[in-house]
């Protein structure tokens, strides 16, 4: 059974909105809703005197407000200022807040870069490709980026590509990804973006001197195999063979209706994948 909470201080008539994102914060339970779920882009910065000043008057909790204040015109570091911010309500209990106390140190060692992209691997994890595709481009312009980590972004902007069926662009950064790190997995990640894009001149310019047996190949070959049959398998698969079989057949009319629904139900997918949201 879940916890009821209730809220503290009161709801706003008008939000506190985040700049960059536009998210709107109308209690104190939402500032730390968000506070906690979007921690790899907060800093000291967040802490704002019109966030502070929304917290006294819109909010009615001058104490809290206060209490933050001091902490920050004291010079404490964030972790201080957030664990005092995610106690002045009953929305997290002290093992989450504990566990968030101990990912800030871990973030404390990271450098600006890293920080980002972990925003950017959460944005791929939700399916919300533009702005991971933003934030792994931003990383690259950071000059402490050492030929590894370069090689390492890269991957990452491969991996969003491939999500929005860019395979050439994809196996573009899959390519010089395996230049700067060497690492075969982006290798790998080439050959079956050649693959899904159907891009045979490419791989001939950049990997057809490859010979057939490489390790990188074979590994390409057998996830392609797998992929395949695991498509075939499925219900999808089944569903748009039927309707291309009947085409020319006695009930063409009705399977073509049943194919331009497939293709739209497939657009829409892609579009729920690719445009979700303003770009921040």
């Amino acid at each position: 059974m879940g916890k009821v909470i209730l809220c503290k201080g009161r709801v706003a008539e008008k939000p506190f909105i985040i700049p960059l994102s536009g998210r709107e914060l109308y209690s104190i339970e939402e500032i730390c809703y968000y506070v906690y779920n979007n921690i790899y882009s907060i800093d000291i910065g967040f802490f704002s005197d019109e966030l502070l000043e929304f917290i006294e008057k819109d909010l009615d909790l001058p104490e809290i407000a206060d209490e933050l204040r001091d902490l920050l015109e004291s010079g404490h570091v964030l972790r201080n200022v957030v664990t005092a911010l995610l106690l002045s309500c009953d929305l997290y209990n002290r093992k989450e807040t504990e566990e968030l106390i101990l990912l800030m140190n871990r973030l404390s060692g990271m450098s600006a870069w890293q920080k980002r992209a972990h925003i950017g691997y959460e944005f791929l994890r939700e399916g919300q490709y533009i702005k991971a595709l933003r934030h792994f481009r931003g990383i690259l312009k950071f000059e402490d980026l050492n030929e590894k980590d370069y090689g390492d972004v890269l991957f990452a902007i491969g991996c969003t590509l491939a999500h929005t069926a860019s395979y050439r662009e994809a196996a573009d950064c899959f390519y010089k990804s395996y230049l700067h790190g060497r690492n075969r997995k982006s290798l790998i990640y080439t050959l079956l973006c050649f693959k899904l894009g159907d891009l045979g001149k490419q791989f001939n310019e950049q990997v057809g001197s490859l010979p057939k047996d490489d390790p990188a190949v074979l590994e390409a070959e057998k996830i392609w195999d797998e992929a395949r049959k695991k498509a075939e398998d499925s219900v999808e698969y089944r569903d748009v063979s039927k309707l291309l079989d009947g085409v020319s057949g006695e009930h063409a009319r009705e399977y073509r209706r049943g194919i331009a629904e497939k293709l739209q139900d497939l657009k829409e997918e892609y579009k729920r994948g690719v445009e979700n949201g303003p770009v921040s």
